[in-house]
């Protein structure tokens, strides 16, 4: 189960098959960067920070895991944490890959089944299209056609899937927030709403059995056979001579007859908070002078800019009268009410961000 934007779940028909199969895509691709003495190919970056960081084998056993939890009802929702969210954004970053693939290796349609995963992609849309708002646009107009070669269309059409799985990007902000001074990096995710916990999740020490292992439990998960261990291909002396070839089988259905979706309320950081977008953050922090600071107010999520100098008056008691700064009367009675409550966070500042 996973406490996704829509609630705590596990991922369903289409919906199921598109990422299981990425899954198994991409746990294929970090095998063959794993040192054996076969092993030709060197990790391949996947535009994911968090992810790349890790080693060949805590990355295939990060993707089982999170697959156990996108997928098996019987394994409970864990806390969310930047390192699971950002192995799910690899995953659904990786469909998009493959889409970008079919598109260039096959643009005219010549040969094989050039919109495999395309077609895969508008097959998961079309279960939640309902849900969905397009800016006003018609959905099924703009994803209808699986020879589309427009990459940004189906970037589009992969966030859409991917936001319903993650509600946020709060994976990304992890060196930002762990770079910061404590005081900051707290304020910092009062801000966004995130859980003190999230970004201290480390990757597991996984060697090479482990990754086999992990690799196997995968594989069984997504098409029902578990492979033999020695196919992951890093114990050349156990494969027999005359090993079979057959072709590995098809993934899962995934459309399991039981209501998978629940009523109950995902356990979102700070969920009883406003939020507020990075960028209007990032925004209103770039627009606001050297000398001026930026306050969230948590109940609403609406930000402020004040003069640095105010917070030096209300804590020295000064009157409205007595200050003689460039704040006006609003401004001091909201720096006062900034003071006194505990229903602001200053966020960080401009020069807080390298």
């Amino acid at each position: 189960m996973w406490n996704s934007s829509l609630g705590c779940r596990v991922l369903r028909n289409a919906e199921a098959r598109l990422i299981a199969s990425a899954a198994w895509s991409l746990i294929g691709e970090v095998r063959n960067a794993i040192p054996s003495a076969e092993s030709k190919y060197p990790p391949f970056p996947r535009d994911v920070e968090l992810f790349d960081r890790m080693t060949p084998e805590q990355q295939v056993v990060m993707v089982d895991r999170v697959t156990s939890y996108l997928l098996d009802p019987k394994v409970a929702a864990p806390r969310r944490t930047a390192l699971l969210d950002a192995t799910i954004a690899t995953i659904f970053r990786h469909v998009l890959v493959q889409i970008e693939i079919e598109i260039d290796d096959n643009p005219d349609f010549s040969s094989g089944d050039p919109s495999k995963k395309r077609s895969e992609t508008i097959e998961a849309l079309y279960e939640i299209i309902d849900d969905v708002e397009f800016d006003g646009e018609e959905p099924l107009e703009r994803f209808v056609e699986a020879d589309c070669i427009d990459v940004e269309t189906w970037q589009v059409a992969v966030e859409v899937l991917r936001n319903r799985v993650l509600p946020d990007e709060d994976w990304a902000l992890d060196e930002l927030a762990l770079d910061l001074p404590p005081e900051q990096g707290e304020s910092l995710k009062q801000v966004m709403g995130i859980n003190n916990d999230y970004f201290i999740d480390t990757a597991p020490n996984a060697t090479v059995a482990d990754a086999r292992e992990a690799w196997c439990n995968l594989l069984e998960r997504l098409t029902g056979h578990r492979p033999e261990s020695w196919r992951f291909g890093d114990q050349p002396e156990l494969v027999p001579e005359d090993v079979c070839c057959d072709p590995p089988p098809p993934v899962l259905s995934f459309s399991g007859s039981a209501e998978t979706k629940t009523t109950s309320k995902p356990v979102f950081p700070v969920a009883d908070k406003a939020t507020v977008r990075l960028g209007d953050a990032m925004d209103q922090i770039a627009m606001t002078p050297s000398a001026w600071d930026v306050f969230l107010h948590l109940p609403s999520g609406q930000l402020s800019s004040l003069p640095h100098d105010l917070s030096h008056a209300i804590e020295a008691e000064m009157s409205f009268a007595d200050y003689g700064g460039e704040a006006d009367e609003k401004m001091f009675a909201l720096a006062q009410a900034i003071h006194e409550t505990n229903h602001y966070v200053e966020v960080p500042s401009n020069f807080d961000f390298h």
